[in-house]
């Protein structure tokens, strides 16, 4: 007698859920669908006069809906320092003439003319930023050929307004073509020929 009851009791609370579950959304949806007809504005016929306004007026600033933002002619990657604080002082402001200036501090500096193939591939511009005060540079990749046929190459950054350079790396390191041999006295090395 007592599992009768229980299970009546059971059915009867699950069957009492059920309709006020089915209830509450039966009166969610129609007072939904009330606010969605409040809500509801008429809207403006815009008339041909309206329209030649819009036309008619030219702005130099974009809408706010605009798809492709302005970019700024000087688009550089920041090197050093954090990405979220300001830059606040640029030592120096960004030439054409760089390139130029590198090459004749180049061959300036010991490297005579007879170098061949010389060769500056620009790989990007950038602001080298160290204790908070920015340097405008050019990453370049330089490469050529010595008169015996050896190439060399590194990668550095170049002042862009003198046209010095900052700062070099991998550069090509020679390796011999010889090989080297042990003299008979076991101390001496002496290239083979």
């Amino acid at each position: 007698m007592k599992k009768n009851i229980t299970k009546k009791i059971i059915i009867l609370s699950s069957f009492a859920l059920l309709l006020t579950a089915v209830w509450n959304t039966h009166n969610n949806s129609s007072t939904k669908k009330e606010v969605a007809k409040e809500d509801f504005i008429e809207a403006k016929k815009v008339t041909s006069k309206d329209s030649k306004d819009f036309t008619t007026k030219k702005s130099s600033q974009r809408s706010i809906a605009a798809i492709n933002p302005k970019k700024s002619k000087d688009q550089r990657k920041r090197i050093g320092g954090l990405v979220n604080q300001p830059i606040i002082n640029t030592i120096n402001a960004p030439k054409k003439t760089w390139k130029t200036k590198y090459k004749e501090n180049f061959f300036r500096m010991g490297h005579n003319a007879q170098i061949k193939n010389f060769e500056i591939k620009h790989k990007k511009s950038a602001t080298l930023v160290k204790r908070n005060i920015a340097k405008n540079v050019e990453h370049i990749l330089v490469s050529y050929n010595l008169p015996n046929g050896d190439a060399y190459s590194f990668e550095a950054y170049i002042d862009s307004q003198t046209g010095q350079l900052v700062q070099a790396w991998n550069k090509t390191r020679p390796e011999f073509k010889k090989g080297l041999n042990l003299s008979g006295q076991g101390k001496v090395y002496k290239p083979s020929i």
